[in-house]
């Protein structure tokens, strides 16, 4: 049975992942690619965790734009 990931979900994430911190929210980005591996072969969740990459990629990129210093240190 097919399963829709819900209108919210993008909305919260997004504003969840701009209080956290460039470490706390590149271990996110980190986290997202062991899911993405482990999750390999399961649709929705590699949807999912497709999802939340992509969320977090433009976060990291808003950042970079806006300071542009700030993740230079990684």
């Amino acid at each position: 049975m097919a399963q829709r990931i819900p209108a919210g979900l993008h909305t919260v994430l997004e504003d969840e992942i701009k209080i956290l911190g460039n470490d706390e929210l590149l271990d996110c980005w980190e986290q997202s690619q062991f899911l993405e591996v482990y999750m390999e072969g399961e649709p929705m969740d590699a949807i999912r965790s497709n999802a939340y990459e992509r969320i977090i990629i433009q976060e990291l990129q808003l950042r970079k734009c806006q300071h542009p210093h700030s993740l230079a240190s990684r």
